[in-house]
């Protein structure tokens, strides 16, 4: 089973004898994500995110699967992407996920080259809860990028695949598809060592961030090598050189998420949520700096 037969799926099949397949939003050798309606809830809409049985037990990730997807069930946040339920036959593993009809992030992304100051603001303050509320529950999510932020309703976003997708171990996907998701959010000090902690996930947020307001990414190269080792010799350069009008106070904000040493950025979710509170509140006065 591979990703073309995964691609492939006759539209309208029947999944687990309840969800009626209406599109395959992504596949990959290992998985696919489907929209589908659901019979068993009035054909409400809910998306599948279906594992290969067979590529599980090849790699022997099965059961490192199953414990992850039980795992996303003690996450209930309006900043979270909601697991429903868990289902299994010879053939697939699957997560049945509410459906966000937004898109993702890197959506956003791929069209908007650079975003207000209060929408930067708005959409960290999002992140921070969800991403805080993932970690309270005990989970690292060790992938967190544009293309794992789902946007909801009224552009709420939304977290998604937190703990999921770190299961094959850690190694680096080094494939130029995935340069601007995986490598381009990877920590120093996960580079450096393997090491992962809740300041790696904040450190993602801050690339985020830096993307959202400069249209670039903090370390840009022509090879993986370059990429990889400038994040972690270097510093990189504040939002202000690319974006002059940037609020010092902003500038700050993402450059302490994104700082090369983990023991300098933020030390918790709610320690960075409450900083930006504080700084959005400072620049409510400058409704000209906000829309710039």
């Amino acid at each position: 089973m591979n990703k073309q037969f995964l691609e492939n799926i006759l539209l309208g099949s029947i999944l687990f004898d309840r969800f009626r397949l209406i599109q395959c939003l992504h596949a990959s050798d290992e998985s696919g994500i489907y929209l589908c309606a659901d019979a068993n809830a009035r054909n409400k809409l809910v998306v599948l995110k279906i594992f290969s049985a067979e590529y599980l037990r090849f790699h022997q990730l099965r059961d490192a699967v199953i414990q992850e997807l039980q795992l996303s069930y003690r996450v209930r946040h309006k900043h979270v992407v909601r697991s429903e339920m868990v289902f299994e036959d010879s053939d697939f593993i699957a997560l049945c996920m509410e459906y966000c009809p937004g898109g993702t992030l890197a959506g956003l992304l791929s069209y908007r080259r650079a975003f207000s100051f209060s929408e930067v603001l708005e959409y960290l303050t999002q992140l921070c809860a969800g991403l805080g509320a993932i970690h309270s529950a005990g989970i690292l999510h060790r992938d967190l990028k544009p293309e794992n932020v789902l946007v909801g309703e009224n552009q709420s976003l939304k977290i998604a695949d937190f703990g999921i997708a770190s299961l094959g171990g850690d190694e680096i996907d080094v494939s130029r598809d995935r340069m601007s998701g995986t490598i381009g959010y990877m920590s120093p000090e996960y580079i450096r060592s393997g090491e992962f902690s809740p300041a790696s996930d904040i450190y993602a947020i801050g690339v985020m961030a830096y993307y959202m307001l400069t249209g670039h990414f903090p370390f840009e190269g022509d090879s993986i090598v370059d990429l990889l080792t400038s994040r972690v010799l270097h510093d990189p350069a504040p939002v202000r050189t690319l974006r002059s009008d940037c609020p010092e106070e902003l500038d700050a904000l993402v450059m302490k998420a994104i700082s090369r040493f983990d023991y300098y950025r933020f030390h918790s979710c709610t320690e960075m949520a409450e900083e930006i509170l504080r700084l959005t509140w400072s620049v409510r006065g400058e409704p000209e700096r906000l829309r710039a």
